[in-house]
């Protein structure tokens, strides 16, 4: 199958940086043909397994139906959040409780994540092309992340376990299924942040940093291009006045 064509400046791998290869990571999370090859959760996955240590994952969604064998205790519940909240309270802080939920699951816990005080890390994997982000309206520490960004995410998710509390990063985590050959998961990633369509920060206290700026800002048609697809209308005026209202806080 031919690979679909991306601008250039997106495939290139500027010379001294390290390209995103995650073959040395030592936890496993195997796949079956449940989700596609190239699929950004079992990216999103595999990075918060080695970002953390002495955890319990309580997933949701996809994911949980093809990650096994992953050296640590993985519970899979409809109901992740309200799992996750007695979970911590049992544990009393033998182990931190991280959840791995799809953006339906955590849209239904959304209301009772804002008065949440448990130790308990909220990843939310969004592999839908829906931008809202879900973060502002969470409690606690709240962060937005992009598998294009491992760094950035994985220091986010240190950064929760190191704290008290709770703690929700919302990672955008492109499909094939979207339109794109699976090769092109991380560009594809990359490219919806630089045309303001997942913008990548983080709340503390109250306190918005952003935490990834876009090499060069593109427009949102640059992005649905890439999957031969019509972007919906407004959906460039509400990018770029979201963008400035994130650079005003």
């Amino acid at each position: 199958m031919e690979e679909k064509e991306l601008p250039f400046e997106y495939r290139n791998v500027e010379e001294g940086v390290n390209s995103f290869d995650i073959s040395s990571l030592s936890r496993e999370v195997f796949g079956s043909a449940s989700l596609a090859p190239g699929s950004g959760e079992l990216i999103a996955l595999k990075l918060a397994l080695q970002s953390v240590d002495n955890i319990t994952v309580v997933a949701s969604g996809p994911v949980s139906m093809v990650a096994r064998n992953v050296g640590i205790p993985f519970v899979v519940s409809g109901k992740p959040a309200a799992f996750a909240q007695g979970l911590s309270r049992a544990l009393q802080d033998k182990a931190r409780v991280v959840v791995f939920a799809d953006r339906e699951s955590a849209m239904q816990d959304l209301p009772s994540l804002v008065s949440m005080d448990e130790n308990v890390i909220y990843v939310c994997y969004n592999n839908m092309i829906d931008f809202r982000q879900l973060a502002p309206a969470a409690g606690g520490y709240a962060a937005t992340a992009s598998v294009a960004f491992y760094n950035d995410y994985m220091a986010k998710l240190k950064k929760a376990c190191s704290s008290r509390g709770f703690s929700f990063i919302e990672v955008l985590t492109p499909n094939p299924s979207w339109g794109y050959e699976p090769s092109n998961t991380i560009e594809i990633a990359k490219l919806a942040t630089e045309c303001l369509l997942w913008p990548v920060y983080e709340i503390v206290n109250g306190s918005l940093s952003i935490t990834k700026h876009p090499d060069r800002e593109e427009r949102v048609e640059v992005f649905f291009n890439a999957l031969k697809a019509k972007p919906p209308e407004g959906l460039q005026e509400e990018a770029s006045r979201r963008w400035k209202q994130l650079q005003k806080s």
